[in-house]
């Protein structure tokens, strides 16, 4: 091969390589973020999720520990502040943003009173006692160790500590306690019998939990013998919950499914009545929190 022709040759393959690497930037800066629809987040509080990235128009408020599917994190400029902006998808389907730092990692719920320190040996300082009952979040794990996020206590705000155990992970337990302390916090803020019956009778929907039936009987006294006006109103008897339904039929689409022992509000008694599982009832239209439908009535206990 002649000189010449190596020097074109090496040209040739300089240029190809650099047309090879640009490309591939290119086409790096072109990707698009990655969207992560199997990752699920909680809210470490109650959190306001807005329908655009500007975080303007409201759209709705998770609950704490409401899930939700991360889809992505961009930073973006909000208010002359860059800011780190969630985008979510909500159990509903819908899609929302709001700040990344509101949302965190798995819930857990302390089931006995324990002591949570700086770092994660028994020998650094203890931060704070956390009651039995509270609802915490993961940040990230150490062998058998745990650090979270805690949130206010006691009027203090406790962030980052580690634990050694004394929590569990299982949903319906976080359920009872979220019912709990929501109740409790009714209670203490009450300003009418109307949220102090709200309140009873969110309560008497956890009488029968095995880990904080004996806090709710310790503190308020045997639901049982607290009188809550329940006219007009039903308990779910279902071990596994009711399904609320557009209309009155199993062929109907499904709302919600209501837990078990949950209060809800009748609207009316429907026309038809029907044979379901052995029991023999009409169909009834009813309220539970802001959703509306039919349930059948043959697992209602009606007051």
């Amino acid at each position: 091969m002649s000189k010449n022709k190596k020097i074109k040759f090496l040209a040739l393959g300089v240029m190809i390589i650099f047309l090879f690497v640009s490309c591939g930037k290119k086409e790096a800066e072109k990707k698009p973020e990655m969207k992560s629809p199997d990752v699920v987040k909680y809210a470490r509080y109650k959190v306001a999720v807005y329908k655009e990235k500007d975080m303007v128009k409201w759209l709705a408020t998770l609950s704490k520990a409401e899930p939700v599917n991360l889809n992505k994190i961009e930073e973006i400029e909000i208010k002359s502040k860059k800011t780190e902006v969630a985008e979510v998808t909500l159990s509903d389907g819908s899609v929302g943003y709001t700040k990344a730092g509101f949302l965190a990692d798995a819930p857990l719920v302390f089931t006995e009173d324990t002591k949570a320190y700086v770092r994660n040996n028994v020998s650094s300082k203890i931060t704070a006692t956390i009651p039995r009952g509270t609802i915490v979040f993961t940040l990230s794990e150490r062998a058998e160790w745990t650090k979270i996020y805690v949130g206010k206590l006691d009027g203090k705000y406790v962030a980052d500590c580690w634990v050694n155990g004394g929590f569990v992970k299982d949903a319906a337990t976080i359920q009872d306690a979220k019912i709990l302390g929501e109740a409790l916090e009714l209670l203490s803020s009450a300003k009418d019998a109307k949220d102090k019956n709200k309140a009873m009778e969110m309560l008497k929907s956890i009488e029968g939990s095995a880990r904080f039936g004996d806090i709710v009987k310790d503190k308020l006294g045997s639901t049982s013998n607290i009188e809550i006006d329940m006219t007009g109103k039903a308990i779910i008897t279902a071990a596994s919950g009711l399904k609320l339904r557009e209309s009155d039929s199993t062929e109907s689409g499904e709302i919600v499914v209501i837990p078990s022992k949950e209060v809800v509000e009748i609207v009316q008694k429907g026309a038809k009545e029907e044979t379901i599982a052995g029991k023999t009832a009409f169909w009834y239209e009813i309220k539970w929190k802001d959703k509306q439908g039919w349930a059948f009535g043959g697992f209602l206990d009606i007051k």
